[in-house]
């Protein structure tokens, strides 16, 4: 499932079940957002709920464009995550995929370039923790 988010004022929604909060909205590059994902509901810090379809610790992971960004656990019935954050490094159309287990939920937001001056961190990845093999959609 696929949607464009463009960003308005306050935090930008998919029909995806992900969800973009942060500021400034439109999403500018430099500016960290959180990107949560509906599969839980969540309580304080952690992420616990009847939804979750995880019964054990799984691992999830973060996608900017095909390329692992961020890597979490999920633990049994959701507990240890609450959302993922994200900065993106280049404007444009960024595909944002969060891939669980067997999973994956995709939204497409449009990034807008950010003001002169503002610090431009390294984009992060995965590391050690990125997935091998192919992921099948």
């Amino acid at each position: 499932m696929s949607a464009t988010v463009l960003g308005t004022a306050g935090s930008a929604t998919a029909d995806s079940g992900l969800t973009i909060q942060g500021s400034p909205m439109p999403v500018q590059v430099g500016s960290t957002y959180q990107v949560v994902d509906d599969w839980t509901v969540t309580s304080g810090t952690t992420t616990t709920g009847s939804s979750n379809p995880f019964t054990g610790p799984n691992s999830i992971w973060l996608y900017d464009n095909d390329r692992c960004v961020h890597y979490d656990m999920i633990g049994a019935n959701g507990t240890g995550i609450k959302m993922m954050p994200w900065t993106p490094t280049t404007a444009g159309t960024h595909t944002l995929q969060v891939r669980a287990g067997s999973g994956a939920k995709t939204m497409t937001v449009t990034v807008e370039p950010a003001p002169p001056g503002t610090p431009i961190p390294a984009q992060t990845s995965c590391g050690a923790n990125s997935p091998t093999g192919s992921f099948g959609s």
